[in-house]
């Protein structure tokens, strides 16, 4: 089935995640599509990786003017090849990242925010930074990735993994509340707003038998994370 090219219009027009990552000091025009980052990403989906149409397709934006291709080549908007995975993948991975790092670096670039912001890609990102270590030119994917998911709950964009989502909210206000990581308490909060209670039950026993979960929180961080917060929120509000 043909997919129609997405138009991209001449001329440059800086975007409000372009903006952002200025302010955070990444640079992503700074990308000559080396693909470092999304070979070396562990987890990106085999079945998303760069295809040939992509390595052939139009060079980089130029940096002062913008100017890009009049399309957006057909491996940015699916760049999958299931034929291609072996049997042994398993299909949690299969059906992971719609779009590989460099498909995400390239979106922003080209100013198409919304097909960034609806990918599952900036949700399944875990902040490992092996794509930022691999980067030759030094660019901060996994901040990226961030600054689209803030981008995402700002605009109220719904999360195209929402359980994700739910880790990432429970996880933040658990460590505002205890200074630092309070696994039962973060399991509990997960489970509540998941609603899936039975999900990995039967890895509950082995992790506390071992130690890997606490009982009991410790507040040893609370006031150093309060100060964190408190120094965040005036820094916020100088530059508003």
């Amino acid at each position: 089935m043909a997919v129609e090219p997405v138009k991209i219009k001449r001329g440059f027009q800086e975007t409000e995640s372009l903006k952002m990552l200025k302010e955070s000091a990444v640079n992503v025009n700074l990308c000559y599509q080396c693909r470092k980052c999304s070979s070396g990403c562990p987890v990106a989906d085999l079945t998303a990786r760069d295809s040939v149409s992509d390595r052939t397709s139009a060079g980089p934006l130029d940096e002062k003017t913008g100017a890009g291709p009049d399309s957006v080549p057909e491996a940015l908007r699916s760049g999958m090849a299931r034929d291609s995975v072996p049997n042994s993948v398993p299909e949690a991975l299969r059906s992971g990242m719609d779009l590989t790092p460099i498909q995400i670096i390239r979106a922003v670039r080209l100013g198409l925010e919304d097909l960034a912001l609806n990918s599952k890609t900036i949700w399944l990102c875990t902040g490992c930074e092996t794509c930022a270590t691999r980067c030759p030119q030094d660019i901060d994917i996994a901040k990226v990735n961030s600054i689209l998911r803030i981008m995402a709950y700002k605009r109220g964009i719904k999360p195209k993994l929402p359980n994700v989502a739910a880790f990432d909210r429970q996880f933040m206000a658990n460590m505002k509340f205890f200074g630092r990581v309070y696994e039962m308490g973060l399991v509990n909060q997960l489970k509540l707003a998941t609603r899936n209670f039975m999900q990995d039950m039967d890895l509950a026993g082995p992790m506390i038998f071992k130690g890997k979960i606490g009982f009991f929180p410790n507040f040893s961080g609370f006031l150093t994370m309060k100060k964190f917060l408190s120094r965040f929120k005036k820094a916020r509000a100088g530059k508003n």
